[in-house]
């Protein structure tokens, strides 16, 4: 199958998928990444958005999820010393500049414990301390797995996250 192959695959599939729970209550289930990626970016529950928009970032979500689950078929199936692409070599020397302001950033977020000790803090605070194993280790996989580059973006996922768990 190929690349255009998949994106068009991925595509009709997560449109598919959205679009089961607008005919059919019980597959609701089906709409928990679109709600998700709908709290994180509006920061209201989902029941207050509208459904158009539920249906497009679950269309998003999934078809994301569907293209790098194809993608993760061929993992490993790729000779190890082929060149890294130059939009992840450019990923990678961004998340390389963003380790200098982390030099100053991560002794300063253990003062977030100064207002107690929550689940919000830890998730900060560990978000910010492990950025430099991620970004360490999408440097060592990197030419294996060029996508892997994205991988600091757990951390900021976690940064953005750790407001959500507050009560």
């Amino acid at each position: 199958m190929s690349k255009d192959q998949r994106v068009v695959f991925s595509i009709l599939m997560a449109s598919s998928a959205s679009l089961l729970p607008l005919a059919f209550p019980s597959a609701s289930f089906l709409s928990l990444p679109g709600a998700l990626v709908t709290l994180l970016l509006f920061g209201t529950p989902v029941q207050s958005t509208s459904q158009p928009v539920r249906a497009l970032t679950n269309v998003i979500v999934w078809s994301m999820a569907l293209y790098f689950g194809a993608a993760l078929l061929k993992w490993g199936q790729t000779h190890p010393t082929r060149q890294t692409p130059k939009a992840a070599k450019y990923v990678f020397v961004f998340w390389l500049v963003l380790l200098l302001p982390w030099l100053l950033i991560a002794p300063l977020s253990a003062m977030a414990f100064d207002a107690g000790s929550t689940a919000e803090v830890y998730t900060f605070v560990w978000s910010i301390w492990t950025y430099p194993i991620t970004v360490g280790i999408a440097a060592v996989l990197r030419r294996w797995v060029p996508w892997l580059v994205l991988l600091p973006l757990l951390n900021v996922a976690g940064c953005g996250a750790s407001g959500l768990l507050h009560r």
